[in-house]
């Protein structure tokens, strides 16, 4: 599955799946690394487990191996692919 980190708006930058979904419970006031990704991945898991959640450790494996796109809304022209 693809993700993308769009920043919508300054101090607003969330995750979403490939469908427009939000994957993540909260996202970042700026760019965020994919160590922070991974860390909300463990964050929402339920006791920080990833195991049994499908949609997480999807975002966990994107975020590692440096697959997640960045999409910039601030920038004129730049759009959302969903």
């Amino acid at each position: 599955m693809t993700h993308y980190l769009v920043k919508h708006s300054e101090g607003d930058v969330r995750l979403h799946a490939e469908d427009g979904s939000e994957p993540l419970s909260s996202g970042w006031s700026e760019w965020p690394s994919p160590n922070d990704v991974a860390e909300q991945c463990a964050a929402d898991g339920p006791g920080g487990s990833l195991l049994g959640q499908d949609v997480l450790r999807e975002v966990f494996v994107d975020a590692v191996s440096g697959e997640i796109h960045k999409r910039d809304l601030t920038l004129d022209g730049e759009s959302v692919p969903w």
